[in-house]
């Protein structure tokens, strides 16, 4: 998943601390001590927008939980269910799967490399890498950094291989496993390159894999030490982790996690048996780690992370001008029915209710997600849901995206700069 699509209901796609106990099960509770009320704020959104979400969930979906946070405050809310089965409220301050919100933090990570003067966006990735290296992946040679950050390199993408779905969204999930950096480009070794470097926009998921190989073979340290380190501690991203990989530095609770599942997802991905039917097109899919994504996908976080994440990003707490202005250097890449939708390197650029949208929507198995900033205005915020459409072969189901890029709500939270 990764840029917007031609109609805000769809899904967008392709195209550790001490004093906790280790993480258990991915979709119940992330930490098993501690009490995570703490988290809670007490500003809560206004009737109009509270109401607004009321009518999506738990109707539509499962559950949505929303932090819109301006200058001086954030603002959360939720509706609808963590666990359908036990019928346990979502909270804002629930963790759920981002998606593809994760290559804004690396692209974040790998600009901050570059204000250092270690690493060059014009270099290409067998420059970091080595000969060697992926030497099976087309156009691995000649794709440059920046390239790969703006999803202009032309190569395939490892989650449109069938087997990848499969393999890590259906039928032969392995729960235990969890996979290596490496692992999801093994499913594109030896496929032909879709275009020459830089000849057009084409999403890829493989672009942000080999840029976080290229950040580990030049910081000498894991993806996940240098986001924690670079963004997650600095701005107190407490309950923000890579599922699987880490574990959230505060005790956090995870919304369980629901796919919708057509008789596509069933003949493309398959039904696994670590999956718990819930209802008639609706399964349980908590078991189930997000490893597969790593750095084009693994991040659990909560709305009020997502939205401080965001907030910093646009107000320069992370990066120099210059960069933040490479991150937002647009190239037009299609059209939603709200106008043209632009690709920078990291973020996305669209239109819903007049207004300018920057930022990055993301699904996996089991979560959709959005996160903005409203240009002209010191808004940012994140909507994430615990329901999953990947891979349904449909987009006219409510996600994540149907709350956040809606032109009613951009309107109705543009109009709250005198409260945040």
């Amino acid at each position: 998943m990764g840029p917007p699509v031609a109609d805000y209901r769809k899904i967008s796609r392709r195209h550790a601390a001490s004093g906790f106990l280790t993480a258990i099960t991915a979709g119940r509770i992330c930490y098993a001590l501690g009490n995570p009320s703490h988290l809670r704020t007490d500003n809560a959104l206004p009737p109009n927008v509270q109401a607004f979400l009321n009518s999506f969930a738990p109707r539509q979906l499962p559950g949505v939980a929303i932090a819109i946070r301006g200058s001086a405050n954030t603002l959360v809310g939720e509706a609808g269910y963590r666990s359908l089965a036990a019928r346990t409220l979502i909270r804002a301050t629930d963790a759920i799967g981002i998606g593809s919100i994760t290559k804004t933090f690396v692209a974040v990570v790998a600009m901050q490399l570059e204000e250092a003067g270690r690493i060059s966006l014009d270099a290409l990735a067998l420059d970091y890498l080595g000969s060697q290296k992926l030497r099976n992946v087309a156009n691995i040679g000649n794709a440059s950094i920046a390239q790969l950050m703006g999803h202009t390199s032309g190569i395939p993408s490892w989650e449109d291989d069938p087997d990848w779905i499969r393999d890590a969204r259906g039928a032969s999930i392995n729960p235990t496993k969890i996979w290596s950096s490496t692992a999801s480009l093994q499913y594109i070794y030896g496929k032909p390159a879709l275009f020459a470097p830089g000849a057009k926009y084409s999403y890829s998921n493989s672009n942000y894999t080999i840029l976080g190989l290229i950040i580990e073979a030049i910081t000498g340290n894991a993806l996940w030490h240098e986001i924690a380190r670079r963004i997650c501690a600095p701005l107190d991203l407490y309950n923000t982790y890579m599922d699987g990989i880490s574990t959230p530095a505060k005790a956090t609770l995870c919304a369980n996690r629901y796919q919708y599942v057509t008789p596509y997802f069933e003949r493309i991905a398959g039904i696994s048996k670590y999956f718990t039917k819930v209802g008639d097109d609706l399964f349980d899919v908590s078991k189930a780690n997000l490893s597969c994504e790593w750095a084009a996908g693994s991040i659990v976080s909560t709305a009020p992370d997502v939205a401080k994440f965001f907030s910093a990003l646009r107000s320069g707490r992370l990066l120099k001008p210059a960069s933040l202005g490479f991150m937002t250097a647009w190239r037009e890449a299609g059209v939603t029915s709200q106008g043209p939708f632009y690709v920078g390197h990291g973020l996305f650029r669209q239109s819903s209710a007049g207004r300018s949208l920057v930022g990055h929507t993301g699904g996996v198995l089991g979560s959709t997600a959005n996160a903005f900033w409203i240009e002209g205005r010191p808004i940012a915020y994140a909507a994430l849901s615990n329901f999953g459409t990947e891979d349904t072969g449909q987009s006219s189901r409510m996600t994540a995206n149907s709350v956040a890029q809606s032109p009613k709500f951009v309107e109705m939270i543009s109009g709250l700069v005198e409260r945040i």
